[in-house]
């Protein structure tokens, strides 16, 4: 007889037991949800009046002088955002080309962008020091461009200076009023 009261000692305790651990099977509970980050790389030119500039020489007022040249336009921003891949793609750049039109012979146009400023953040890129002489290939005009953003509108991100010159000290002889033109320029924002 002192068995059956072992027996049912034994028995309320499994059944204890047996009540918490289901107790505990319900008092949590998950699930999942996806993250996701787009891909990013996106650019545009910002003015504050016009995207399209004029840069004439300036005529001289005395005989025997040249044409002045040297006339500079800052009108013109760059704006981007950028969202890099980790492992394959870690750096963007923008280039600058001549896309449409011809240079008249004699000149040429030096391209600066500045260091950006405004409401950007993250890894904004570098311009190149210097800046290029636009023709018809692709040139780096910023570098580095990581996961970023330049802030919309003139004032944010890179201003961009066009100087108009002429190409070389002997350029002057190949000068000819009646090539004055319009060019169109190409900005592209890449993986490098």
């Amino acid at each position: 007889m002192k068995r059956l009261p072992l027996y049912i000692t034994l028995l309320i305790v499994v059944q204890l037991v047996g009540a918490q651990a289901m107790a505990q099977d319900h008092n949590t509970s998950s699930h999942s949800f996806s993250i996701v980050i787009p891909e990013v790389a996106i650019l545009d030119i910002e003015s504050s009046s016009s995207p399209s500039i004029s840069l004439q020489a300036k005529a001289p007022t005395q005989a025997g002088d040249a044409l002045t040249f040297g006339q500079s336009n800052r009108d013109l921003w760059i704006n981007y955002s950028s969202i890099v891949g980790a492992a394959t793609r870690t750096s963007r750049k923008v280039t600058a080309q001549i896309a449409s039109g011809t240079m008249p012979d004699g000149v040429s146009i030096n391209l600066v962008a500045t260091t950006s400023t405004g409401a950007g953040g993250g890894k904004l890129g570098v311009p190149v020091s210097g800046g290029i002489l636009l023709n018809t290939t692709a040139q780096d005009l910023i570098v580095g461009i990581g996961s970023s953003y330049t802030g919309n509108g003139p004032g944010n991100g890179h201003q961009l200076i066009y100087t108009f010159q002429s190409s070389s000290p002997d350029a002057y002889q190949r000068l000819r009023f009646d090539q004055s033109t319009t060019v169109g320029v190409l900005y592209t924002i890449t993986d490098y």
